[in-house]
């Protein structure tokens, strides 16, 4: 296929319905829409059944990512088995403010199977957009480039010029 000027696959303008968000994806990640209407996922063609799910939830006026992080540790992240925190970071991404958790689970509690979750944070005005990113752990460097270049083109509500460049289908789960 073809690649940019430094080797990377060229990226494509995916626009969220209802104008949610906009990202930049490569031609090898595949858009499955889902029956929740702010949750979609995004499926990378490669090893380690990697998915990405960005999903929009209200939040409060003043809410923190941080906060937000804490409370999906609490409620969810932690019960996973073998849960380890890796990382937790405060992060600034497509400019707005976010935090970044990296943990580690035993897929369906096999130690011989490492998983990792990497979720990501944003607050803007009163909603939140979750990044979840849940991958086996070893092929975690396969999708660094990708994922940092996604992470950093979003932008929330983009203005009208933009459009669904971008064939999605129908998330069969």
């Amino acid at each position: 296929g073809q690649l940019d000027a430094i080797g990377r696959p060229p990226m494509t303008t995916f626009v969220a319905p209802g104008r949610l968000y906009s990202i930049e994806i490569t031609k090898p990640w595949t858009v499955q829409l889902t029956d929740h209407p702010y949750e979609i996922h995004f499926v990378p063609n490669g090893d380690g059944n990697p998915t990405l799910s960005i999903t929009r939830v209200e939040v409060p006026a003043g809410a923190r990512p941080r906060l937000l992080a804490l409370n999906a540790i609490e409620s969810r992240l932690q019960k996973l088995p073998s849960y380890q925190l890796i990382g937790k970071n405060d992060v600034t991404v497509g400019g707005y403010p976010g935090t970044s958790l990296v943990i580690t689970y035993a897929y369906q509690g096999n130690i011989e199977y490492p998983r990792a979750i990497e979720e990501l944070y944003l607050v803007v005005a009163e909603e939140a957009f979750v990044f979840h990113f849940d991958f086996f752990q070893p092929v975690a460097p396969n999708y660094a480039d990708d994922l940092t270049r996604l992470y950093q083109s979003f932008v929330a509500h983009p203005a009208a010029s933009s459009e669904h460049l971008f064939e999605s289908k129908k998330s069969s789960e």
